[in-house]
């Protein structure tokens, strides 16, 4: 059985996957300044979802990706591979789909130090 990705993941996914493809040489290693989640929401044509309450939401903590956030269930982790023009990553998507609204971070790991 084959699990659809939401059409709200595929989009943030593509918009990684677009940051990753722009480059791999000084220009990749800079800061990029990344729109906001309602910016890429509208820039992609989907309403933007204001949570009720964050007391019924869960603590998730990623020990790889070093991160802990909000969930209102426990997300689904995937892994795919991000190849652009000067290194190969993988790309860690942690999703809860709820339906109406799916609520995702992702991460990936650089092969070479990024400073601010």
């Amino acid at each position: 059985m084959t699990k659809k990705i939401s059409p709200i993941a595929f989009a943030v996914f593509i918009l990684v996957l677009a940051t990753l493809a722009c480059g791999g040489g000084k220009a990749a290693r800079q800061a990029i300044d990344l729109p906001s989640s309602s910016q890429v929401a509208k820039a992609v044509d989907l309403p933007v979802v204001e949570a009720e309450s964050s007391s019924d939401w869960h603590e998730f903590t990623s020990v790889e990706g070093n991160f802990t956030v909000l969930f209102p269930v426990e997300p689904e982790e995937q892994v795919q591979r991000a190849p652009n023009a000067a290194v190969e990553t993988e790309v860690h998507l942690f999703m809860a789909d709820m339906g109406a609204a799916a609520y995702m971070i992702a991460y990936n790991d650089l092969p070479y130090a990024v400073t601010p």
